[in-house]
């Protein structure tokens, strides 16, 4: 069993993520 609030935290952390990943990209990107 798994709790709708558990389910939006980690869909949330996920968003997180992959908001930092694309942010470091991009740093990345305009250092080159």
């Amino acid at each position: 069993h798994i709790d709708p609030i558990e389910i939006e935290k980690m869909k949330k952390q996920k968003l997180k993520l992959k908001d930092e990943a694309y942010a470091m990209i991009m740093d990345y990107k305009k250092t080159k």
